[in-house]
């Protein structure tokens, strides 16, 4: 298959002795790959792709013909992809996020697989939607904002574009200290609300955790417990098994946000999880969608 052929060409990649051996001595020195982390677009795309240097370079090109050129800071890092903040020349502000071994941009259904799927998710509902992607196919990097299965189904996928968004993982928030009432409330009933949004147009999230959320750095504004649901690597169809099952992780990141002994001692909080009949975790009838939304304890 030509998807088969791209990963080959991908893969198989070596350097001549007319690259840079600043780069060559990334490629065999882990440690200096972190050490010397590069300060501009251009380095930087060519340190997440140091054993692919025709590919980063294509990538350089693509982004500088978009318009986007410089790189403002690095907003998280995976095993299996980096995002990073950059900034075109109408001063307007994007996360791309690079994947570090192209994969298929879709399967043998011509469906969507991976992080691409954020391209099908509905806008607003505090998902964190890709707005385009870059692919690769035929030796050149693309721009795409909407999939064609006569014209993609073959591509394999590098970058998704999304809004950039600033605040920090949940995560680094409950470590420190367990949330206020308020603060589990408000955060609770905008992750039920991207859950319910994301179900309604077929996926579940399938990898729900503090670390794919993001929430505001502050408690400033209209909108104090703003959140972004992050991350659809792992998004698939939407089934009731499958959505049981998420909102049942949902309950259990709700329990995990508050002091135990606060929330236990909320009566509306122990009907939404403990409930003998509707309760999330133990329910013979569990809450579910719009109902967890609109719950007495996200009121």
């Amino acid at each position: 298959m030509m998807v088969e052929a791209i990963s080959e060409e991908l893969t198989n990649y070596s350097y001549t002795s007319e690259e840079s051996s600043e780069w060559s001595f990334f490629e065999f020195s882990s440690t200096c790959i972190y050490a010397t982390e590069p300060t501009t677009l251009d380095g930087m795309i060519h340190h997440v792709f140091h054993r692919k240097q025709e590919l980063a370079q294509k990538i350089v090109n693509k982004l500088y013909t978009l318009g986007y050129t410089r790189f403002e800071k690095k907003l998280g890092e995976g095993a299996f992809g980096i995002v990073l903040k950059i900034q075109g020349d109408e001063k307007k502000d994007l996360a791309l996020k690079l994947e570090k071994h192209p994969t298929p941009l879709a399967n043998t259904n011509n469906e969507l697989v991976g992080d691409a799927q954020g391209l099908n998710l509905p806008t607003g509902h505090h998902l964190g939607r890709a707005l385009a992607l870059l692919t690769y196919y035929e030796g050149e990097v693309h721009y795409i904002e909407s999939f064609d299965p006569m014209l993609h189904s073959e591509h394999l996928l590098v970058g998704v574009f999304s809004k950039a968004v600033d605040g920090v993982p949940l995560y680094n928030r409950v470590s420190v200290a367990p949330l206020d009432s308020e603060a589990v409330k408000g955060y609770g009933k905008q992750l039920a609300e991207a859950l319910l949004a994301l179900h309604s147009a077929g996926y579940v999230h399938n990898d729900l955790h503090q670390g794919n959320i993001l929430v505001k750095n502050s408690k400033e504004g209209k909108d104090p417990y703003r959140l972004k649901l992050l991350d659809f690597g792992c998004a698939n169809e939407a089934t009731p098994r499958r959505v049981d099952h998420e909102w049942k992780n949902f309950a259990y990141l709700l329990a995990e946000m508050g002091s135990e002994k606060q929330l236990n001692n909320n009566p509306k909080f122990n009907d939404l999880l403990y409930n003998p009949e509707r309760g999330i975790f133990q329910g013979k009838l569990p809450y579910s969608g719009r109902e967890i939304v609109n719950h007495p304890f996200f009121v």
